[in-house]
């Protein structure tokens, strides 16, 4: 497909598009995103006008391309991370109209003149090329094309083959590796064995193991003078019976016995959607069934609604004056408070006692005399 064909085929579908919009919604936002998009925007415009809803502030081109092709060419050029590359592109979106500000690249980077010259032309046809590519007007003939793919296709085969040996040659490798492991270590227990073998024949037949001219080793016997502990005939009488004898153990011993089967029994979280509102509600997730617009309130629960709505009554045990600015403002909280319901009563108390405080005899009187002074200067104006 042509520059032309994209054209004439994105065209008609903006064209189409747009008359509807026009009919239907002449105040919408029109964001064009369909390629070329410096042409598509004209098209759009043209037929808002000719409906007689155009506005050039409700029509827009929207497109990254340029943006995005920018980034990559930059950061590919002084091996920067594409994805952290910001590259600032203005003007339109075709041609010698895209213009790259090759000055404020972020990370701030440097070009030599060469390398502007050389990029901005990159930039700029890159969109050209693509299109070009597309149908075929790469410059390379048929059988040239035919023979480029063929060689493509036996470098890649052969890459293939030399990855898969050289993965097999390193796996072989491991494998001889972990075998001389094990025999290293099946040595090293084999030592630690005999070891263990000979200290046993030592301990447990030390007469077998006396060769001639060996002197016996002497044999301590115990005194039969001395009293055994073990032999004594007097009970001490301590345990005459079992059945008041209780099995004492650790709190701690019972919880690490209970986590520990509580752990080993517990699945790796719900299997359906079922469980896992069971889960929420054993959490205190969601709410249980039926709905109770009070769950989980608390000592709020308790509260009865007209607590929270009349609050007017507790003014008058708050010594705030009864009329005036200050009862005036005090009626305007009352009425503040009673509308929230966020707030729990306790709170809304606290909130009256602060301008019970706040409104002290020294302020009254202040208020008082800034308020019969206002109404002095009304009265004389």
């Amino acid at each position: 497909m042509t520059r032309d064909d994209l054209f004439n085929t994105n065209a008609g579908i903006v064209k189409d598009l747009v008359d509807v919009i026009a009919v239907e919604a002449p105040k919408a936002l029109i964001a064009v995103i369909t390629n070329p998009v410096n042409s598509t925007v004209p098209i759009a415009s043209e037929v808002m006008k000719k409906h007689g809803v155009y506005d050039k502030r409700r029509i827009f081109g929207v497109t990254l391309l340029d943006v995005v092709r920018s980034q990559a060419f930059v950061a590919q050029l002084k091996g920067l991370d594409a994805t952290k590359t910001v590259v600032p592109v203005v003007g339109g979106h075709a041609g010698t109209t895209i213009i790259p500000l090759l000055s404020q690249v972020t990370p701030k980077v440097s070009f030599t003149e060469e390398e502007i010259m050389n990029l901005t032309p990159k930039i700029q046809d890159a969109g050209t090329e693509v299109v070009k590519a597309k149908a075929g007007a790469s410059g390379v003939k048929p059988a040239e094309a035919q023979k480029l793919a063929e060689n493509a296709v036996t470098e890649a085969q052969e890459r293939i083959i030399a990855q898969r040996k050289a993965r097999q040659e390193g796996a072989k490798a491991e494998e001889e590796e972990e075998q001389k492991q094990k025999v290293e270590r099946a040595e090293s227990e084999q030592k630690f064995y005999d070891y263990a073998m000979q200290m046993a024949e030592k301990m447990l037949y030390h007469d077998d193991m006396l060769t001639a001219g060996t002197k016996a080793r002497r044999t301590i016997k115990p005194d039969a003078s001395v009293p055994s502990l073990l032999k004594g005939s007097k009970r001490l009488g301590i345990w005459k019976s079992l059945d008041d004898c209780q099995e004492v153990s650790l709190q701690f011993w019972k919880e690490w016995d209970a986590r520990a089967a509580r752990i080993t029994n517990q699945s790796f979280g719900p299997e359906n959607s079922f469980e896992e509102q069971i889960k929420w509600t054993e959490e205190g997730k969601q709410w249980p069934y039926p709905i109770d617009n009070e769950y989980m309130f608390g000592p709020e629960e308790k509260v009865p609604f007209y607590e929270h709505i009349f609050l007017e009554r507790h003014l008058s045990g708050l010594g705030l004056p009864k009329e005036g600015p200050i009862a005036h403002f005090m009626e305007l909280v009352c009425v503040g408070l009673s509308k929230n319901p966020y707030m729990t009563l306790t709170k809304k108390m606290d909130h009256l006692q602060w301008f019970a405080k706040f409104f002290n005899k020294e302020k009254q009187a202040l208020i008082k005399k800034l308020h019969e002074q206002e109404q002095l200067a009304a009265q004389n104006s």
